[in-house]
């Protein structure tokens, strides 16, 4: 086995942990643009319309809606108190 000189084996090193990195960032996490300009403007059309009616939801409606919360009946409340011996 030869001995490789420590100066290139310090230069091969970004090498290969280049080539590990692009292999780890190329798993399937990426957003692809779509190619044309006709395909871009109807998704970004899409996105504008679904932020719109999400963004009129909260305004008029509460987001996210939740039910009104109300007292429990006073005898309803003694006999829980009965129950748990207070």
């Amino acid at each position: 086995m030869l001995r490789i000189h420590p100066r290139q084996y310090l230069y091969s090193c970004p090498k290969k942990l280049t080539s590990v990195a692009c292999v780890v960032v190329t798993a399937d996490y990426t957003y692809m643009f779509p190619p044309r300009r006709s395909q871009q403007i109807a998704a970004q059309a899409s996105k504008n319309l679904e932020i719109s009616i999400l963004a009129g939801v909260a305004k008029h409606v509460g987001f996210p809606a939740a039910p009104e919360i109300e007292e429990a009946p006073l005898p309803d409340v003694v006999h829980d108190l009965q129950s748990m011996g207070i």
